[in-house]
């Protein structure tokens, strides 16, 4: 059966070279670590305040920010603290280095950017989440370096053509997108 735990397990039978057969369908993309930052972002950008509330310690701890987990609670009491909510964090760098608040940084302002396409279609949004984000040059950048890392940017290959097929679909929208 197919379900949240079987990505792991084919990765984990794939990295100790046990040779295995998936199902014709394959893997869901959203199972995929390579495409779980885009995922997060788009869901993120979509999400309602309640919702972000529920989504921030992901961001913050996912391959979009990169923060440790220790890192990440010390963002949001900040957040608490000074607005109440802790959806907002991204707003804030209290308490943390300045490479981790360089990362906060330019991921608020990614997200920022991507909002602006946000109410046209997934494409453009997710054009510009893979143009911009930090995680999106990482995986370019480690591409050529394992068999692993070509399966992680396969699969985000994979990812956009799902997202470019979504964007010329008649409701073009994130959520019409997320929702499939």
């Amino acid at each position: 059966r197919q379900g949240a735990h079987v990505g792991g397990l084919l990765r984990a039978l794939d990295d100790a070279r046990v040779p295995r057969t998936a199902p014709e369908s394959g893997v869901s993309l959203a199972q995929e670590p390579a495409t779980r930052p885009f995922i997060l972002a788009l869901r993120w950008l979509v999400a309602s305040e309640d919702e972000r509330n529920g989504l921030i310690e992901s961001v913050l701890t996912s391959d979009l920010v990169q923060l440790s987990p220790a890192a990440a609670r010390g963002l949001l009491r900040v957040a608490h603290a000074r607005t109440g909510s802790v959806g907002r964090a991204l707003e804030f760098t209290d308490g943390l280095t300045a490479q981790e608040a360089a990362q906060v940084e330019e991921v608020r302002r990614v997200l920022d950017r991507a909002a602006t396409a946000a109410d046209r279609s997934v494409l453009d949004t997710f054009a510009t989440l893979w143009r911009e984000l930090p995680c999106s040059r990482r995986l370019v950048d480690e591409g050529d370096a394992s068999a692993r890392s070509r399966r992680e940017l396969d699969s985000v290959v994979a990812f956009s053509r799902a997202v470019a097929e979504a964007g010329s679909a008649a409701d073009p929208s994130i959520e019409a997108f997320l929702s499939s």
